[in-house]
């Protein structure tokens, strides 16, 4: 569920320094500091309006010279010796923010005892607020800061789509710390002067995407919230033509050794390691789930405490991203900073460390078995709807919940198809217009997941009622609120019965233990608004929505926020999560793809729910009979490239086999007090190693 696909705001800004006095100051607690400060002037420059996407005709027009995107002049603080590290008021950070304001938004700091507080406002409401307090060392927010004017492209996300937000509970106001991470203020003058990089994560916490990078060469920090945006063109002046990126790259020359590798100060890497600690203790949503309750201590028991601030950019990229693949979570990820010479094509899944599970060896064998069966059937396209012999039963696949882009201003039929909604709406009236179906079965087994919204629409669109019911939940404030979305799919202005094809078809929707993120929320939620009946094997899991943070020097993660995706049972007052997933209403082990096969097993499940009272009271399994086509893959060489370099030595991979096997299980049947043998098949992930010193060979369970 990507979060960031509904944050359009981009921002980049340039500073130019220079340097004035040192100054002694005073830490917060009295004690003689031990360092010393220097005052800096700066220019800013916001170029916010910058676009960064190819697709986008716009970023191929002329180049505006940086001149164009003056804010003005302000005085910030440095650490002697640290100029890459910038610090702030927050009268500051207000001022460099409102160049790019809507009409009627603005920006208020006041202080309140030791605590700071920055509120932004729109047609003279509050919507957000950040108020850091340095008695305690303390942050805290609320709202949503959607505040900048939006240079990016529309998209279709909220078209056709009538969306009611209720708070259904109310929550209290979470404080995170920042205390012992490294980031303390900076008293001098009488003023409060704030890491950058700390209130950067804050805005871009609140939906005020705003990151700084600086370059102390050229006298220049930016602030962006896009990575795309670090190759953008503008011209600097007399200079010519050049993009952030190249200013960057120059500036940190003066870091290269003799072999032309960026070798960043200390201070540098040690500021991300604290700004990675902080965010993973106080933002991420599942440290209950992946055990851990500090992260520093989780990456020292893993024994990558060192390498995270490395000077040796291969072995620090390996470390983010290993200490990140550690966590088994596919909603978070690293990226590494081009601009200090990392290379991000390393990939966490090529350390053997990281393969904790399945799920990304499991899509690409059912991605495979789809396509041979599709391609044997003549399907070039997964989302083709096909039918049963006896036409009642339709079926097409979808692998993400995408929206369509404006680049261009309007969209072709083609493009408009791009979006999952619309995509649904087209299958939905070919399905109606064909005549004689009476259900719908939805092969979600390779959804990975997309814009919640989009999920939203689907759920509704599905509806008898014209109405669909999800939540987020935040689960450190306890906050929850309902969400309730209508369509228009007929675009006749009127969100009624009309525009929806539940009182059309029975709706299934077929899963897997891939079925991630929104691939995970749809069937459940599906099944919760009592829209489909789900069959397959237990969903994937993932319930939470993903958040974006752009670092100081380049670095970006994106993780798992505070927010759930959920239902929220009214009944009970408690709302539900699924982060590991549900049990399907009717367990399928086979057949997947042939809609024969999967009608006939349909007929099979209703003529046993006509005839028992407790119909869908607990999955049932599916028993192969005669005729049905195996489930299976001989041979994938998924992991032939497998790189063991994490264990050091001299071993080598020399066969990765991924193969569906036939075992027999004991399953469960309709009678509780008696198990029946049944043959199910099972992933298996042979890795046989060579050790090329002692010249013997060894597998990894």
């Amino acid at each position: 569920m990507n979060r960031n696909m509904m944050i359009a705001a981009v921002a980049v800004a340039a500073v130019v320094i220079a340097v004035a006095a040192a100054a002694i100051v005073l830490t917060s607690d009295g004690d003689k500091p031990s360092y010393s400060t220097e005052t800096v002037a700066v220019t800013a420059y916001d170029m916010s309006s910058l676009i960064y996407a190819e697709k986008d005709p716009r970023s191929h027009d002329p180049a505006k010279d940086i001149s164009e995107y003056l804010v003005g002049d302000f005085d910030m603080v440095i650490k002697k010796g640290q100029g890459e590290v910038l610090y702030a008021t927050m009268d500051t950070v207000a001022k460099l923010l409102e160049k790019e304001f809507k009409d009627g938004a603005s920006i208020s700091v006041e202080e309140s005892g030791e605590a700071h507080i920055m509120t932004f406002s729109s047609g003279g409401q509050a919507i957000a607020q950040i108020s850091v307090d340095c008695s305690d060392r303390s942050i805290c927010d609320a709202g949503s800061a959607d505040v900048f004017i939006d240079h990016s492209p529309g998209t279709t996300v909220f078209e056709q789509m009538d969306c009611s937000m209720d708070m259904v509970v109310e929550g209290q106001q979470y404080i995170f710390s920042f205390d012992g991470y490294g980031l303390d203020p900076i008293e001098d003058g009488g003023k409060t002067y704030f890491p950058l990089g700390l209130i950067s994560l804050e805005l871009q916490r609140i939906d005020a995407p705003r990151a700084f990078i600086c370059s102390t060469a050229d006298n220049m920090l930016f602030i962006y919230s896009q990575t795309g945006q670090l190759d953008a063109k503008f011209v600097n002046g007399s200079a010519g033509e050049t993009s952030i990126a190249e200013i960057i790259g120059a500036s940190y020359d003066q870091y290269r050794d003799a072999k032309g590798t960026i070798n960043p100060p200390a201070y540098m890497l040690e500021h991300t390691r604290d700004l990675f600690y902080f965010m993973m203790d106080n933002y991420y949503g599942l440290n209950s789930v992946t055990g851990f309750e500090s992260m520093s201590d989780y990456v020292r028991n893993n024994g990558y405490s060192d390498k995270l601030v490395s000077s040796d950019p291969t072995e620090r990229t390996v470390a983010y991203k290993v200490i990140v693949g550690y966590l088994q979570d596919c909603h978070t990820k690293y990226a590494s900073s081009a601009v200090l010479g990392e290379d991000d094509d390393i990939d966490a899944k090529d350390y053997i460390q990281c393969l904790r599970s399945d799920r990304s060896v499991l899509r690409s064998v059912l991605q495979a078995q789809r396509g041979d069966f599709l391609a044997a059937e003549g399907v070039e396209n997964i989302s083709e709807v096909r039918y049963s012999s006896d036409g009642r039963t339709a079926y097409f696949s979808f692998d993400n919940f995408e929206i369509a882009t404006y680049y261009n201003g309007t969209l072709t039929p083609e493009e408009r198809l791009q979006d999952t909604y619309y995509l649904f709406v087209d299958r939905f009236s070919e399905i109606k217009a064909h005549g004689g179906v009476e259900r719908v079965v939805i092969d979600d087994t390779c959804n990975g997941g997309g814009v919640v919204f989009i999920m939203g629409k689907l759920l509704a669109l599905m509806s008898k009622d014209n109405n669909s019911r999800f939540a987020f939940a935040n689960s450190n404030s306890g906050l929850v609120t309902e969400i309730s979305c209508r369509v228009d799919s007929n675009g006749d202005g009127e969100y009624d019965e009309r525009d929806v094809f539940g009182n059309d078809f029975d709706f299934y929707i077929l899963t897997s233990s891939f079925s991630f993120s929104c691939g995970n929320s749809f069937p459940c939620l599906a099944k919760m608004n009592g829209i489909a009946t789900v069959i397959g094997t237990k969903s994937g899991g993932g319930e939470m929505t993903v958040s974006n943070a752009i670092f100081p020097f380049g670095q970006s993660f994106g993780y798992s926020s505070l927010r759930h995706v959920s239902f929220y049972d009214h009944g009970t007052q408690t709302w539900k999560g699924i982060e590991n997933g549900q049990p399907v209403d009717y367990e399928i082990l086979s057949g997947w793809y042939d809609v024969d096969a999967i009608s006939d097993v349909i007929d099979e499940f209703e003529a046993q729910a006509s005839s028992r009272s407790n119909f869908k009271s607990r999955p049932e399994t599916y028993r192969p009979t005669a005729g049905m086509k195996p489930f299976h893959v001989a041979f994938l060489p998924i992991l032939s490239n497998l790189s063991l370099r994490p264990f050091g030595g001299s071993s080598m991979v020399i066969a990765a086999i991924t193969r569906i096997i036939p075992m027999t299980s004991v399953i469960p049947n309709s009678s509780p007090n008696t198990t029946t043998p049944q043959m199910v098949e099972t992933i298996r992930l042979d890795v046989i190693m060579m050790d090329t010193v002692a010249g013997s060979t060894r597998r990894i369970p």
